[in-house]
């Protein structure tokens, strides 16, 4: 990043994948991303719906964690996760009064419910697949702290983790 005063400012290939990951992650809410008729950007989503592993909505959560999207990105070499909470998921997630807990336990959930499929589309792509973590403000933290608690019980190492907060 180049420093401009005490904000780094993103240069272009690091701003790259900002809109692309948007995209994605507005995905997660539409029905059928073959016929996409709900949040479609202007320039649509750009991802091939054929390489969705798994999009889970609320009745698939049960509660457990907001709508989630398990995306594998060819052309990107990565393998994402997205998951992004409406307002209407906030009061699911509230948890001794405290919304980021409740976040934490569904991003752990999530975790465990998902990673016998993230570590296989990692093994298939050869272990040479970034596995990416997305979510929306709330959920990015808790992602931080759920990847580093979580995923290396499971066998991936961390050079081919990242976190939302690394874009």
């Amino acid at each position: 990043m180049a420093a401009h005063g005490h904000v780094a400012i993103a240069t272009s290939d690091e701003f790259e994948p900002i809109p692309r990951l948007c995209r994605l992650i507005l995905a997660i809410y539409e029905p059928d991303l073959h016929h996409p008729t709900h949040y479609t950007p202007s320039s649509g989503y750009d991802l091939n719906p054929d390489n969705i592993i798994k999009r889970a909505i609320h009745s698939d959560t049960k509660g457990h964690a907001p709508p989630y999207l398990i995306y594998l990105d060819h052309e990107h070499r990565e393998i994402a996760r997205l998951n992004l909470a409406k307002e209407s998921d906030y009061k699911k997630m509230f948890d001794g009064g405290y919304v980021h807990h409740g976040f934490l336990k569904s991003v752990v959930w999530l975790l465990n419910e998902e990673s016998e499929t993230l570590k296989r589309l990692w093994e298939e792509s050869g272990k040479e697949y970034g596995m990416l973590s997305v979510g929306g403000e709330s959920e990015a933290d808790q992602n931080r702290k759920a990847v580093g608690v979580e995923s290396f019980p499971h066998g991936f190492d961390d050079e081919n983790v990242f976190d939302s907060g690394e874009f």
